[in-house]
């Protein structure tokens, strides 16, 4: 089995000597600013251009800086990282999950999809693979990209409950 070695930054950001993620291919860290406030996680094989520049719009859409704000960690399907190390960054406050199952994250928390919930101290949201939303904006429906946005604006707190 290879590892694959995240950056020095991240490294940094999670307090640790060294931070591996077991994996068969090379999954990793796709994007770790120095002091993000939101951890983003997504399926290396949902992960297309056309699937990253939706994650920048809906970051945009939440007043969110992709490139300042954001870090992103992109997992192979036999990928397991401790969430408990992956979340302990200082600044994080929300943490969204687009197709990677919390199991897979080594939490045993349920939660349904689009149901935010708060999980010591931290904003939660589950949602759908990035590329399913696209696929139903290319169906011309809307269903799974509204309760998105209305799980959003609340863990963003951009609209009073």
């Amino acid at each position: 089995m290879r590892y694959c070695y995240i950056c020095a930054i991240f490294n940094a950001m999670l307090q640790t000597d060294l931070y591996i993620i077991p994996s068969e291919d090379k999954s990793c860290v796709h994007h770790a600013p120095s002091a993000p406030r939101v951890l983003v996680t997504v399926r290396q094989e949902d992960f297309t251009p056309e699937a990253e520049a939706l994650l920048q719009r809906i970051m945009q859409s939440v007043r969110t800086d992709y490139s300042t704000d954001c870090a992103l960690l992109v997992l192979s399907s036999n990928t397991f990282v401790r969430y408990y190390n992956a979340v302990n960054i200082r600044n994080v406050r929300q943490f969204l999950t687009f197709g990677v199952p919390f199991s897979r994250l080594g939490l045993m928390v349920r939660a349904r999809t689009h149901e935010f919930f708060r999980f010591r101290g931290i904003k939660c949201l589950l949602t759908v693979p990035l590329v399913e939303l696209l696929e139903e904006k290319r169906a011309g429906r809307s269903e799974k990209r509204r309760a998105l946005w209305n799980q959003l604006q609340r863990m963003f707190e951009l609209k009073k409950d």
